[in-house]
């Protein structure tokens, strides 16, 4: 009686064990990126709306960045973004990787567009991984 009982402990634990496997989702694309670099623009009246409007264009590189982008097969209309020192942690003098999901807005094999609305802001990305290019846009009303 007690060998049919180890028999049968030792299969269901064997099923249990295999049937607990974690299954991983395929990744369709990955994404490296070198440190982001490009310009910014401003436009407004500046602090506390005093003075006309005018517009300024800065150069920008954030360092540190290098953005991540996934595109996984689980979640084909979600792209995973990573910033390993997103602009809005640097500006506030942290260092700290940032991972959130992107809405895509278009994607064939020439071209991914994707959206995040964050509380503040809103980041539009555009792809191009054939060319090896990527333009980001931050959106957002600076006080």
């Amino acid at each position: 009686m007690h060998s049919y009982r180890n028999v049968l402990a030792s299969l269901l634990l064997l099923l249990a064990v295999s049937c607990r496997a974690p299954v991983e989702a395929k990744s369709l694309l990955t994404i490296t990126c070198e440190d982001p670099k490009g310009s910014e623009m401003s436009y407004g009246r500046g602090l506390l709306g005093l003075w006309e409007l005018k517009m300024n264009t800065l150069t920008a590189e954030y360092l540190g960045a290098h953005p991540i982008f996934l595109l996984d097969e689980d979640q084909p209309q979600k792209l995973q973004v990573t910033w390993g020192n997103p602009p809005s942690v640097q500006e506030a003098g942290h260092e700290q990787a940032r991972t959130f999901d992107a809405s895509i807005l278009y994607a064939t094999e020439d071209r991914i567009t994707a959206v995040y609305r964050s509380a503040e802001a809103v980041w539009m990305y555009s792809l191009f991984p054939k060319l090896g290019i990527g333009y980001f846009r931050l959106h957002r009303i600076s006080w």
